[in-house]
């Protein structure tokens, strides 16, 4: 019964030169990527998740810290302050401190 290669068997050589062959490293990282990317979606939603109590931690010191600098201003020239500038200046401290732009 004749191989493929004719009447001569293959050598070892050859043998271990066709198990070793492998895809190219960026194949092989497609590859896994398809197989395995809801590990990838996990970590991604994960992060975004524990991390996303940040954001109100500095909204709470950006609004401490202007009604901190609305503080002093008010303590320096307490004549320039009314009871509605200073309910005005109260909301806008808040809208800022969340984002809003003025």
């Amino acid at each position: 019964m004749a191989n493929r290669t004719g009447d001569r068997a293959m050598t070892p050589q050859e043998a271990i030169a066709i198990q070793v062959f492998r895809k190219p490293l960026t194949k092989r990282f497609f590859y896994a990527l398809w197989r395995h990317g809801w590990l990838v979606v996990a970590a991604v939603l994960a992060v975004f998740v524990l991390t996303g109590c940040d954001e109100i931690d500095s909204q709470e010191r950006t609004a401490a810290s202007l009604r901190d600098a609305l503080a002093q201003a008010q303590k320096d020239r307490p004549e320039l302050w009314t009871a509605e500038h200073k309910k005005r200046a109260d909301v806008a401290v808040g809208l800022i401190a969340q984002g809003a732009k003025p």
